[in-house]
């Protein structure tokens, strides 16, 4: 059984999905409402596994476009998040590359916010493999 969630439409169009347990509470905020819900569902069962696969991104990166839990913190907001992103490299970049969501939303933000630079970046610590499709 599973603990119950509540599922909200932000003021930008965006939706949230928070819950879990008393020990662990999820928020996942995506474009659509299915997104927000599935990688809801993704976080946890990645939280669930904390320690068994996580990956520092200082240590490596996933494969480009290869889609993956991470784990970071939005700054400002004073926590920790598990969401759902894919890393596009960019050898142009001095990164080499970015985190797809977290920049979308970023622009997003700064589209309806004060414009370029409002916007602080999220430290992305760690990424752990999707795990694998269902068999029934």
């Amino acid at each position: 059984m599973s603990a119950p969630i509540d599922v909200k439409q932000n003021p930008d169009g965006s939706w949230t999905a928070k819950g879990g347990s008393s020990l662990t509470i999820v928020s996942v905020t995506a474009l659509t409402e299915h997104k927000a819900v599935s990688g809801h569902a993704v976080a946890i069962t990645a939280l669930l596994s904390w320690g068994n696969g996580w990956i520092k991104c200082e240590d490596a990166k996933p494969a480009d476009g290869q889609v993956v839990v991470v784990w970071r913190k939005w700054p400002n907001w004073n926590c920790f998040a598990a969401e759902l992103d894919s890393w596009q490299a960019d050898s142009s970049d001095t990164e080499g590359g970015a985190w797809y969501e977290a920049e979308e939303s970023c622009q997003h933000i700064e589209t309806c916010a004060d414009g370029p630079g409002e916007v602080q970046r999220p430290i992305t610590t760690h990424w752990h493999p999707l795990p694998a499709n269902p068999t029934e």
